[in-house]
């Protein structure tokens, strides 16, 4: 196994990552930057039919999710507070 890892701006270096994720057979978002970044990225991991585990922190929780392509449930089915014409 090869793991890589980018330590940049990712709202400033989005194609950058767009670009990174087409050689990419898992993608781990570890970044904390709102709820609509965190659904742009698991659409592209499901454009590219690629896994998503997700990871953060509240107070003292730390939680974990895992998304992959082919399941039913997504990251935006599962907060009600997304305004759907965003997302769209």
């Amino acid at each position: 196994m090869e793991v890589e890892t980018y330590n940049m701006c990712a709202l400033e270096n989005w194609p950058k990552i767009v670009e990174l994720s087409k050689t990419a057979s898992v993608v781990f978002n570890m970044i904390d930057v709102g709820e609509y970044f965190d659904a742009a990225v698991q659409s592209l991991c499901l454009s590219r039919k690629i896994p998503l585990i997700m990871g953060g922190t509240f107070c003292h929780t730390y939680t974990v999710d895992c998304f992959l392509p082919n399941a039913s449930s997504c990251f935006a089915c599962s907060d009600d507070n997304l305004k759907k014409d965003i997302l769209e």
